[in-house]
């Protein structure tokens, strides 16, 4: 019996090591160089690590890859922001570092990375510790239609906008925003922000990056009774934002100040009573052609955070209404939609992601689940 299992050892190292030899060796350091502009069925999903949230981060995605679908990935710590420069080629982080890791003096900054090698080539310091540190939305972090500033979330409590000049690499100023969210950019140095009231203020900058002029609207986001979503879809500098009841209210920012435009119901009355609502957060994109997709659920009861049954449901904005219905096959939390004339719809479910035909609701693939357990996906920027 020994010497039976003694042979068989014996073989199985011979073989073993016969496998073995005929690996090629591979070098050290290994890294491979991304094309200058992304392809648009690539994505970047923001891999937060709560457990760990120092070693959060940024993932490269190919959503139409059967295969090798994972590209790349570079650093964000801690409430991390992104934005992403096509004119320079580069990807800006808003990060914030402790000197003794959990402990210590926090330094704010924005990282600069190379979008070809992921390299960081660059930083900024960011004055006073004021960058948000909550769950991060894309309208934290912003870059102008232009490209030359970035525009960054602060809230201390107090709110602000810190503008971070781009070409030059230094803090050009901070704006002011007194009981107001967030930074919606439109024109090419302009932005808005939504305010506690249910009112909009808009502000644009000049070369300098001070606001040389500046208004508010009336009040119309019925914060109350049925408050917008922060995440809007936008075409044609017009902003699609959804509210918790499944209303739709465009803001026209493509003239010289914003036009509040009529709302309408993105639901049924019959839809209405069975609860059917759009989801939080990241809940509404649009293609190249302008549909407006808006993942919805239903829901329990009103004002639930949580439901169950998730679809995509797709609008003509233009004759206000619905155009499309995709079922999916697990719920989800956000949306995103790639570029091209052939979008894919990009779905968040966990640690993982559905990935859809946009404009038929053909079911392609899911891709995730590597790291089970160990991180939380917070968003999908998409390359449009």
């Amino acid at each position: 019996m020994f010497l039976a299992v003694l042979s068989s050892l014996l073989m199985l190292s011979i073989f073993s090591a016969g496998a073995l030899a005929q690996v090629p060796l591979d070098t050290i350091p290994n890294s491979r160089t991304l094309p200058g502009e992304y392809p648009e069925s690539w994505v970047i999903v923001q891999d937060f690590n709560y457990p760990t949230m120092v070693l959060g981060g940024y993932i490269i995605i190919d959503v139409a890859a059967k295969t090798d679908q994972v590209k790349g990935q570079f650093q964000g710590a801690q409430f991390a922001g992104l934005a992403w420069s096509k004119k320079r080629a580069e990807l800006y982080v808003a990060e914030s570092y402790y000197e003794n890791v959990g402990y210590g003096r926090r330094s704010d900054l924005v990282t600069i990375y190379e979008q070809a090698n992921l390299q960081a080539i660059g930083k900024v310091p960011l004055p006073g510790n004021k960058r948000a540190f909550m769950s991060p939305r894309t309208a934290m972090t912003r870059l102008t239609g232009n490209e030359r500033f970035l525009l960054l979330y602060n809230f201390t409590p107090a709110a602000s906008v810190t503008v971070v000049d781009m070409e030059q690499r230094i803090v050009a100023g901070e704006v002011q925003i007194p009981g107001c969210t967030f930074i919606y950019p439109y024109a090419d140095q302009s932005f808005f922000t939504l305010c506690g009231d249910g009112s909009l203020a808009h502000f644009t900058l000049n070369a300098s990056g001070d606001v040389i002029e500046e208004g508010l609207t009336d009040p119309f986001n019925d914060i109350d009774n049925d408050a917008m979503y922060m995440t809007p879809g936008v075409f044609d500098q017009i902003f699609y934002f959804p509210t918790q009841f499944g209303r739709l209210q465009p803001v026209d920012l493509s003239g010289a100040k914003p036009v509040v435009l009529p709302d309408w119901s993105l639901i049924s009355d019959e839809e209405e009573q069975d609860r059917w609502r759009p989801v939080r957060r990241e809940t509404v994109d649009v293609d190249r052609s302008g549909t407006l997709y808006v993942l919805m659920h239903r829901v329990e009861e009103d004002g639930a955070r949580i439901g169950g049954t998730s679809e995509v449901w797709s609008f003509d904005p233009a004759a206000r209404k619905r155009v499309g219905r995709i079922g999916l096959r697990k719920d989800a939390s956000a949306l995103a939609v790639t570029g091209g004339d052939s979008p894919h719809l990009v779905l968040l479910s966990g640690n993982g992601f559905g990935v859809y035909e946009a404009k038929t609701g053909e079911f392609i693939q899911e891709i995730g689940g590597w790291w089970e357990d160990a991180t939380t996906f917070q968003l999908i920027h998409t390359n449009k």
